[in-house]
């Protein structure tokens, strides 16, 4: 028996590594809300709102794989490269640019890894929507 490269068994393992992947890309987001003012800072209040979101994609894409959960990662590590990058090539409004620390490096390569899979394996990997009674087995159920 053959599988196709499109069988659910070929996508698991990429789609367990996507759901590590922002679930760590989240984290780290989460990882500076102690060590600064959320309050008065509006730059670590937007990354602890991309960190809850992130989780939520991630336990979302974890347990259905729907196209919301895809959407969710696709802003979630859109908005970490973005936001990476201009508050380290051109700086953050008000601020000069920051330097590259190893936790800006990896919110990095982890955003870029997770717009690379959803292209790449995860936009092909709709689960298939459930069977549907047809005419004659609908009658057969309002029969009993």
């Amino acid at each position: 028996m053959t599988t196709a490269p499109t069988s659910p068994r070929r996508r698991r393992p990429l789609r367990w590594a996507a759901v590590a992947a922002l679930t760590a890309l989240s984290l780290l987001h989460l990882y500076a809300a102690p060590f600064g003012d959320i309050m008065t800072d509006p730059y670590l209040m937007l990354s602890v709102l991309v960190g809850v979101i992130g989780l939520g994609a991630a336990a979302r894409f974890a347990a259905a794989g729907c196209i919301e959960s895809r959407l969710g990662m696709a802003i979630v590590a859109g908005a970490s490269l973005v936001g990476a990058l201009l508050a380290h090539v051109v700086g953050l409004p008000g601020a000069a640019a920051q330097a590259w620390t190893a936790r800006d490096i990896a919110i990095t390569v982890l955003a870029a890894g997770l717009l690379v899979a959803l292209r790449i394996g995860l936009s092909s990997g709709c689960e298939p929507a459930p069977a549907r009674a047809g005419a004659g087995e609908r009658e057969r159920l309002l029969r009993r």
